[in-house]
Protein backbone atom coordinates (compact mmCIF):
# COMPACT_ATOMS: atom_id res chain seq x y z
CA UNK A 1 0.00 0.00 0.00
CA UNK A 2 3.03 2.37 -0.35
CA UNK A 3 1.23 4.76 -3.09
CA UNK A 4 2.15 8.26 -3.61
CA UNK A 5 -1.02 10.27 -3.57
CA UNK A 6 -2.11 13.82 -3.62
CA UNK A 7 -4.98 15.00 -1.50
CA UNK A 8 -7.30 17.80 -3.20
CA UNK A 9 -9.61 19.28 -0.37
CA UNK A 10 -10.74 22.53 0.57
CA UNK A 11 -11.74 22.31 4.08
CA UNK A 12 -8.19 22.15 6.06
CA UNK A 13 -9.47 20.32 8.93
CA UNK A 14 -10.31 17.36 6.85
CA UNK A 15 -7.09 17.65 4.54
CA UNK A 16 -5.17 16.91 7.77
CA UNK A 17 -7.04 14.50 8.97
CA UNK A 18 -7.13 12.25 5.64
CA UNK A 19 -3.77 12.80 5.09
CA UNK A 20 -2.78 11.55 8.53
CA UNK A 21 -4.55 8.04 7.84
CA UNK A 22 -3.32 7.29 4.42
CA UNK A 23 -0.05 8.18 5.88
CA UNK A 24 -0.90 5.46 8.46
CA UNK A 25 -1.58 3.25 5.89
CA UNK A 26 2.01 3.36 4.42
CA UNK A 27 0.82 5.91 1.73
CA UNK A 28 2.95 8.62 1.09
CA UNK A 29 0.95 12.24 0.79
CA UNK A 30 2.87 14.41 -1.84
CA UNK A 31 1.02 17.12 -0.68
CA UNK A 32 -2.53 18.39 0.57
CA UNK A 33 -4.20 21.43 -1.98
CA UNK A 34 -7.46 23.16 -1.91
CA UNK A 35 -7.90 24.57 -5.07
CA UNK A 36 -7.64 23.15 -8.80
CA UNK A 37 -5.10 25.59 -10.68
CA UNK A 38 -2.32 23.94 -7.82
CA UNK A 39 -3.62 20.88 -7.96
CA UNK A 40 -3.26 20.63 -12.01
CA UNK A 41 0.37 21.89 -11.78
CA UNK A 42 1.42 19.74 -8.88
CA UNK A 43 -0.29 16.65 -10.71
CA UNK A 44 1.55 17.55 -14.10
CA UNK A 45 4.82 17.55 -12.27
CA UNK A 46 4.27 14.57 -9.57
CA UNK A 47 1.93 11.92 -11.48
CA UNK A 48 0.97 11.07 -8.49
CA UNK A 49 -0.21 7.28 -7.91
CA UNK A 50 -3.65 8.13 -6.95
CA UNK A 51 -5.68 11.82 -6.73
CA UNK A 52 -8.03 11.63 -3.39
CA UNK A 53 -10.28 14.46 -4.55
CA UNK A 54 -13.15 16.80 -2.75
CA UNK A 55 -15.60 17.48 -5.77
CA UNK A 56 -16.35 21.05 -4.15
CA UNK A 57 -13.28 22.47 -4.44
CA UNK A 58 -11.68 26.18 -4.52
CA UNK A 59 -10.17 27.46 -8.08
CA UNK A 60 -11.53 27.38 -11.82
CA UNK A 61 -12.73 24.18 -11.68
CA UNK A 62 -14.82 22.05 -9.23
CA UNK A 63 -13.38 18.33 -8.28
CA UNK A 64 -15.21 16.99 -11.35
CA UNK A 65 -13.66 19.19 -13.57
CA UNK A 66 -10.32 18.93 -12.48
CA UNK A 67 -10.30 14.63 -12.56
CA UNK A 68 -11.46 15.10 -16.45
CA UNK A 69 -8.48 17.11 -16.76
CA UNK A 70 -6.46 15.35 -14.93
CA UNK A 71 -7.39 11.82 -17.31
CA UNK A 72 -7.29 13.75 -20.11
CA UNK A 73 -3.08 14.45 -18.76
CA UNK A 74 -2.70 10.93 -18.41
CA UNK A 75 -5.09 8.68 -19.17
CA UNK A 76 -5.10 6.14 -16.46
CA UNK A 77 -5.15 8.35 -13.97
CA UNK A 78 -6.79 7.07 -10.96
CA UNK A 79 -9.12 9.76 -8.66
CA UNK A 80 -11.04 8.64 -5.72
CA UNK A 81 -13.91 11.39 -4.78
CA UNK A 82 -15.19 12.21 -1.53
CA UNK A 83 -17.72 14.44 -0.80
CA UNK A 84 -20.57 15.03 1.66
CA UNK A 85 -22.56 15.72 -1.40
CA UNK A 86 -24.09 12.11 -2.62
CA UNK A 87 -27.51 13.11 -4.12
CA UNK A 88 -27.78 11.17 -7.55
CA UNK A 89 -27.03 14.04 -10.08
CA UNK A 90 -23.44 14.39 -8.08
CA UNK A 91 -23.24 10.83 -7.63
CA UNK A 92 -23.52 10.28 -11.12
CA UNK A 93 -21.49 13.03 -12.73
CA UNK A 94 -19.03 12.03 -10.63
CA UNK A 95 -19.18 8.49 -11.84
CA UNK A 96 -18.94 9.39 -15.26
CA UNK A 97 -15.43 10.36 -15.00
CA UNK A 98 -14.32 6.57 -14.08
CA UNK A 99 -13.37 6.99 -10.63
CA UNK A 100 -11.86 4.49 -8.74
CA UNK A 101 -13.97 5.02 -5.79
CA UNK A 102 -16.83 7.57 -4.35
CA UNK A 103 -16.52 7.82 -0.30
CA UNK A 104 -19.47 9.58 1.01
CA UNK A 105 -17.73 12.09 4.06
CA UNK A 106 -17.26 11.65 6.98
CA UNK A 107 -14.18 8.90 5.34
CA UNK A 108 -13.31 6.59 7.80
CA UNK A 109 -9.60 4.81 7.97
CA UNK A 110 -11.83 1.05 7.22
CA UNK A 111 -13.30 2.92 3.94
CA UNK A 112 -9.08 4.08 2.82
CA UNK A 113 -7.58 1.02 3.58
CA UNK A 114 -10.95 -1.09 1.75
CA UNK A 115 -9.90 1.15 -1.61
CA UNK A 116 -6.21 0.33 -1.32
CA UNK A 117 -6.50 -3.09 -0.43
CA UNK A 118 -8.75 -3.44 -3.89
CA UNK A 119 -5.98 -1.74 -5.33
CA UNK A 120 -3.40 -3.85 -4.07
CA UNK A 121 -5.32 -6.95 -4.83
CA UNK A 122 -5.91 -5.73 -8.57
CA UNK A 123 -2.31 -4.95 -9.37
CA UNK A 124 -2.61 -1.19 -10.47
CA UNK A 125 0.47 0.01 -8.27
CA UNK A 126 2.77 1.62 -10.24
CA UNK A 127 6.60 0.01 -10.18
Amino acid sequence: MAYRVLVVEDEGIIAMMLSRMLERLGCTVLATIDNSDDAEVLFSREYPDLVFMDIQINGSKNGIELAKSLVRQQPGARVIFLSANTDQTTRDAALSVKPMAFLPKPVEVDDLANVLRAMDQAGTQHA
